[in-house]
């Protein structure tokens, strides 16, 4: 990321694994190969933290500062949007039976072209660029994304405040030299706090056991499904206003 740019691995790098991914999984389909689908599987399993991580740390960077949480919680959003779309495809009366799941694959060949063929006009972050010494460059990514009006003085300043923090040849920080300086280090516990808390806490045993108790109490498993869809369709797209209304309130 901080050698061929924050947009190569977000869309290129993150696009080819996993156009390899579907692949390896329909070789899985048409040839009966059990290795080629766990192939396929362990691909997509590794687009996830290029999803999570990368893709959004390059939305921040590009991002305007009012309105940089609401588009980084935006992305999560649209990506819970697409899942719930997803999850009605997939369910057992359309593509989720053992007869047309591959048909997904398709699918994603498809959406994999459309995104690279949308982010051929999308620059590379501002932030790498003035870091890569692409001054020209990076402020006409600043302008694309900030507006041609924008103070380019202001934000530029700021890269290099970013840039005096690290104080290295290389355009990253370690994690010795993050626990050296008290406000990185602060940020970082309550980053690892903040991780803590969604992966033990009751969201994660809700995520894991939703489906698992609807169907004890009742609900047939497509019923469940379908109801857990529903809710998450009515209250999803209320992220990213709810944050931003409480983080500027």
């Amino acid at each position: 990321m901080d050698i061929f740019g924050r947009k190569f691995v977000a869309v290129y790098f993150r696009s080819g694994i996993g156009f390899l991914a579907v692949i390896f999984l329909l070789f899985g389909k048409l040839f009966l190969s059990i290795e080629s689908f766990a192939i396929g599987t362990i691909l997509f399993g590794a687009l996830w933290p290029i999803k999570s991580g990368v893709t959004k740390y390059y939305i921040s960077e590009c991002s305007p500062d009012k309105i940089r949480g609401f588009f980084t919680q935006g992305l999560v959003s649209i990506t819970g949007l697409l899942h719930i779309g997803a999850g009605f495809l997939l369910l057992p009366q359309f593509l989720g039976n053992d007869k047309y799941w591959h048909y997904t694959l398709y699918i994603a060949i498809g959406i994999i072209g459309i995104f690279i063929s949308a982010a051929v006009f999308i620059p590379e972050s501002p932030k790498f660029l003035w870091f890569q010494g692409k001054k020209f460059d990076a402020i006409k990514a600043v302008k694309a994304f900030h507006g041609k009006n924008v103070d380019i003085e202001s934000i530029t300043h700021g890269y290099d405040l970013e840039r005096s923090i690290i104080h290295t040849k290389s355009n990253h920080i370690n994690l010795s030299q993050i626990w050296k300086d008290n406000g990185l280090r602060n940020s970082l516990i309550l980053l690892f706090a903040a991780a803590l808390v969604s992966t033990l806490g009751p969201l994660q045993i809700y995520f894991l056991y939703s489906i698992v108790l609807k169907i004890k109490y009742g609900f047939t498993n497509s019923q469940a499904v379908t109801f857990e869809l529903i809710l998450n369709l009515v209250f999803l797209p209320l992220g990213p206003f709810l944050v931003f209304a409480t983080i500027y309130q």
